[in-house]
């Protein structure tokens, strides 16, 4: 439907009947459109909300059942369609189709040794037939070669619908066909007991076509799937017609689910249930809302039944005795259900990257609601996207908090008879819920513990006397700015293993709202009045929290890159980092990430949450506010950062990334680990510009780009940022880099934005020259294909991949295009 509404807008556009590549990105299942019998009563309608703007480039769909009235009813699913270049994609898909053509082979080979399993038609859609009943349209693969230990498989498609089944402009018969092997895989493979859980699909990441499909020509292609987030398997499906790639699903997602919840997915038609050993999930999107699809026979079974809960007004932010138990309870239900370890949960983190989707939220909100009698809404985890939230939430319902009435559906809220300080109270503890996405261990530490030793970090990171800042009541008053901000959560993020997002003090920006929100948390009481220990007047700071001002290491090689020429103290400043997100004690992988021309680490601090399993650190610059002494070149400061890259982990194997200057410098700190016999397991470019023959860029469009607002993190720069571009370009002018031995060059993801700067510039035009430099090009003009742009000289073609992202330079660190970045690097750590 999207791929029909998208050709005509494009044909009514461009008066074009040419067939033109789309890419249809980001499908997101909310929850499947059920067709109705046909002796329904009523019309079933469902409308696709198109938009658009010009020039044509992309289209945002929204599908929605209507109500009888014409009024939006059911929310079911979104996406994007892309239009695309035959040419760019094909260019593009030539790096790496032949590996999966030779996978297609050894496949063959395989089945014809008895090694794999070969299955035709008839027995593949018949080992289905407990499950789903394809009609017989719908029966496209003709043959599959299956490789159920490793979810890899191959098949021969040939479709059974034709031309004349339908006036389609892109026929859903053929579309569901190619990708439909992805769900075989994981539905008919006996590597799956189907008899405990099934897979549904939830979308993919994107769908791209160079050529319209036919019905008279045959496809091969080839899929395997592998372990997501939490209980979801996901994988790439490649399509070919002979040897030329047509068509490419990137990020198909199924996620498991019980087979006794299918009846609250995917309720039968007229209501009844399915029977345990004859549920039906579709193994491609909208399986059973087609007509030619049915489920097996149901038997009737008796309705869950859920408790409901009435709650009373209060003013109180503490939870009682048993909050942590009901906590331990939801922490257990949520850790089970996404096969996930407690301790990956950290309370920052986003559900929405551990798997929780609107399926699995399904059953953890069921289970809520039997085993520990709470009454959420199915929308529970949408509302409080994060861990903390959540908890947060769960305990004020727990103490009869106002917040409960937002909880759940189906409580009564009674209001006391309180005034206006009731009034007051709800409001600020609606405000609070809304933006705490704060997290920590409840069990470990009280909200006293927590609050003291956030004023002490504030007040040695500010460096103010701790008597005189209780008599300021605003962090802003303090001095609390971004950058300060990004460094006092990194260190309790570190120190107390506290999960504090980088907005914490605009979303509680003075002492008494930082205060609350930590007691509702964890549960304990603050006294707002109350001085904590620490902050006698006696007192000082704790000198173990304070980071070393020489970074030590046990390589006698980096000692003498950090400590050469000792009458030059530059080369002696220590390089800073910052934990951005994950836990260094459960991590399996660290990434470090270098900064851009700025040296400051609040580059990345819009940058979500990676995964569970990753822990990322962002770096500062030794000179980031003393732009003038930087003078020691490229190749010295990596090896300031290098230093505090071995500080933090000793031992590679080292993920480094870095976006813009960032990613020269992240290539000469890897550069250094090999001399060193160290390896760098994967390299992260994010729009970076190759080193060799960088020109500095002149102030003039340093300041153009300052007045858009570019370069400070909040639409203000300070005194030192256009210095230590300056000083940064300088650097990058008299660099010149090496090239890596081939052999043990890392793996690297090159990440493209795809548009210049001035597009989005509007009116205000930089003048532009005809003898201008590449870096100025670089920032300023849109990439017109994928290429390496000169890394392949010192990393090698065959060890890069490129992949473009929506926006500009500046913009694919901020938000919306970071996430697109965020969701790359976590597929380039998976591999």
């Amino acid at each position: 439907m999207a791929v029909t509404l998208a050709g005509h807008l494009y044909r009514k556009v461009n008066k074009s009947e040419d067939f033109i590549p789309m890419d249809v990105r980001h499908l997101e299942i909310a929850k499947p459109a059920i067709a109705k019998g046909h002796d329904a009563k009523e019309e079933q309608l469902l409308r696709i909300t198109a938009t658009a703007e010009r020039p044509l480039r992309l289209v945002k769909f929204a599908y929605n059942s209507i109500h009888q009235d014409g009024s939006d009813g059911e929310f079911h699913a979104s996406c994007e369609v892309q239009y695309g270049d035959a040419k760019s994609l094909l260019a593009d898909w030539s790096r790496f189709d032949y590996l999966f053509r030779s996978r297609i082979d050894v496949l063959a080979q395989g089945a014809n040794a008895g090694k794999y399993k070969k299955i035709s038609r008839g027995q593949a859609y018949e080992s289905f037939s407990s499950l789903v009943q394809y009609g017989k349209k719908y029966q496209g693969m003709k043959e599959i070669i299956l490789d159920s230990k490793n979810f890899e498989a191959s098949s021969l498609i040939e479709f059974q619908a034709t031309d004349n089944d339908g006036d389609f402009d892109a026929n859903p018969y053929w579309i569901d066909n190619i990708a439909h092997l992805s769900g075989f895989v994981l539905n008919g493979s006996d590597a799956v007991d189907s008899k405990k859980q099934v897979y549904i699909s939830h979308g993919w990441e994107s769908l791209q076509m160079v050529r319209p499909l036919s019905g008279s020509r045959s496809y091969r292609n080839h899929v395997r799937m592998h372990q997501g987030p939490g209980k979801t398997m996901v994988g790439d499906v490649y399509v070919f017609d002979g040897d030329d790639m047509v068509a490419l699903a990137v990020g198909v997602k199924f996620q498991a689910i019980p087979r006794s919840l299918l009846n609250k997915i995917l309720p039968p038609i007229n209501g009844a249930a399915h029977h345990p050993e004859s549920q039906a999930p579709p193994s491609m999107k909208g399986m059973v809302g087609h007509p030619d699809v049915k489920t097996s026979k149901p038997e009737k079974q008796p309705a869950p039944t859920s408790k409901k809960i009435s709650h009373k007004a209060s003013t109180s932010v503490s939870p009682p005795q048993n909050g942590n138990r009901i906590i331990t309870g939801f922490m257990s239900i949520v850790s089970e259900e996404l096969g996930l370890e407690s301790s990956e949960l950290h309370d920052g983190a986003a559900f929405a990257d551990v798997g929780m989707d609107s399926l699995m939220s399904l059953t953890v909100t069921g289970r809520l609601r039997e085993e520990c009698e709470i009454d959420v809404p199915t929308s529970f985890f949408v509302d409080k996207p994060t861990i903390g939230e959540a908890k947060f939430a769960i305990l004020a319902q727990d103490s009869g908090n106002l917040e409960g009435g937002v909880l759940t559906e189906s409580a009564s809220t009674e209001s006391a008879s309180t005034g206006s300080a009731a009034t007051t109270d709800a409001t600020s503890g609606d405000q609070m819920i809304r933006n705490t996405s704060i997290g920590t261990n409840l069990a470990k530490y009280t909200a006293e513990d927590i609050t003291e030793k956030l004023l002490s970090t504030v007040s040695e990171e500010i460096g103010i006397e701790q008597s005189q800042l209780l008599e300021m009541s605003d962090f802003v008053d303090m001095g609390v700015d971004s950058l300060m901000s990004l460094s006092i959560t990194g260190r309790i993020r570190e120190e107390l293993d506290l999960d504090l997002p980088t907005t914490f003090f605009v979303d509680h920006p003075s002492v008494g709202e930082a205060r609350i929100a930590i007691s509702a948390l964890t549960g304990t009481s603050t006294s707002e009045d109350a001085t904590p220990s620490s902050y006698s007047e006696n007192s000082s700071p704790d000198d173990t929290d304070t980071l070393p001002t020489i970074h030590s290491s046990n390589d006698p090689n980096l000692a003498d890159w950090v400590m050469e020429d000792r009458g030059n103290d530059l080369t002696l400043r220590p390089a800073t980092s910052i934990l951005l997100s994950g836990s260094p004690k459960t991590s399996s992988k660290t990434l470090f990430l270098l900064p851009d021309g700025s040296g400051s680490a609040t580059s990345f601090s819009l940058l979500p949450s990676i995964s569970p399993d990753v822990c990322v650190y962002a770096l500062n610059c030794p000179f980031m506010k003393t732009p003038a002494d930087f003078m020691n070149g490229i190749d010295r400061v990596s090896g300031q950062y290098l230093a505090e890259i071995k500080r933090r982990q000793p031992q590679g194997p080292y993920y480094l990334g870095g976006w813009s200057a960032g990613g020269v410098i992240a290539y000469q700190v890897s550069y250094k680990l090999l001399e060193l016999g160290e390896k760098t397991e994967r390299l992260f470019l994010v729009d970076s510009p190759c080193p060799i023959n960088l020109e500095p860029l002149p102030s003039s469009l340093l300041h153009f780009i300052d007045s858009l607002g570019l370069l400070g993190t909040r639409g203000t720069s300070p005194d030192w940022l256009i210095p230590h571009f300056q000083a940064t370009m300088k650097n990058l002018a008299s660099f010149t880099p090496r090239p890596m031995d081939l052999v043990d060059a890392p793996k690297t993801l090159i990440i493209l934005a795809r548009d210049g700067l001035l597009k989005d510039a509007k009116d205000q035009i930089f003048p532009r020259s005809s003898g201008e430099g590449k870096s100025v090009k670089w920032l300023l003009d849109s990439r017109r294909g994928i290429g390496t742009y000169g890394w392949e000289k010192l990393i090698g073609d065959e060890n890069i991949i490129v992949m473009n992202v929506p926006g500009n330079h500046f913009s694919v660190i901020r938000e919306p295009d970071v996430e697109r970045v965020a969701s790359l690097l976590r597929r380039g750590l998976s591999v």
